[in-house]
């Protein structure tokens, strides 16, 4: 008896890969596309990205709560915003750009302060309300930084109010005059503001791979999905 041709499973099906081919398109010649339309590597402001950004335009899948919950408790270990792997998708068109030469040829080995930030011109501005900045992947990471981001501004607002309750509008002076474990708990909160700033401006950006919105764009965005 012949064989039925077997059906893809239903984790390919949703991914869109099947026989050799991502949503109907040649996965070799999308990759090939892919790779002609790379332009290098910057970063972009998540948490207070362009107007006119836009998450889930060609891939938009459902965000999973518990998925994202539990990326906020790695960032909390760990926030790998500044590394190729993983890097979020974007593609714009490169005349927007202030600095048009500033990519990157990767960011593994830089911190997220080393790297370039996309900055665009009054013209691409305009451009991205009309069209859109279009996020090719990494939403989930993005509600992820923002939650992440706003527990950090929590726990800034405590140490905030720690220093003010150790004070209690005292100089200098006086609050050394309270002794030393007060001027010492006193000057760990100072301290632990101070870090809290500087990791909520870190933790604003994000590495991006960039891509050429121009090259062949209508075939080559539908073999990005992640």
């Amino acid at each position: 008896m012949r064989k039925q041709k077997k059906e893809p499973k239903v984790s390919d099906r949703d991914e869109g890969i099947y026989n050799n081919k991502f949503f109907g398109h040649d996965i070799t010649l999308l990759r090939s596309k892919k790779s002609n339309a790379e332009l290098g590597y910057l970063k972009i402001n998540i948490i207070d990205p362009p107007i006119g950004t836009v998450w889930g335009t060609f891939n938009n899948r459902p965000t999973d709560g518990r998925t994202i919950n539990e990326m906020v408790l790695l960032y909390e270990k760990h926030l790998d915003n500044c590394s190729q792997d993983h890097a979020m998708y974007i593609t714009l068109d490169p005349t927007w750009l202030v600095h048009p030469d500033s990519f990157l040829k990767n960011v593994d080995g830089y911190t997220i302060d080393q790297v370039p930030a996309l900055e665009f011109t009054p013209d691409g501005i305009r451009a991205i309300k009309t069209t859109g900045l279009w996020m090719l992947s990494g939403n989930h990471r993005r509600l992820a930084l923002i939650k992440y981001v706003d527990k950090l501004k929590e726990q800034l607002e405590d140490a905030k109010a720690s220093i003010d309750e150790i004070a209690q509008g005292k100089s200098p002076d006086e609050i050394a005059q309270m002794g030393e474990d007060v001027v010492k708990e006193l000057k760990e909160e100072e301290d632990r503001v101070t870090a809290l700033k500087e990791r909520i401006e870190k933790s604003y950006f994000w590495a991006v791979k960039v891509y050429d919105k121009g090259e062949s764009y209508d075939d080559m965005v539908c073999g990005w999905h992640g």
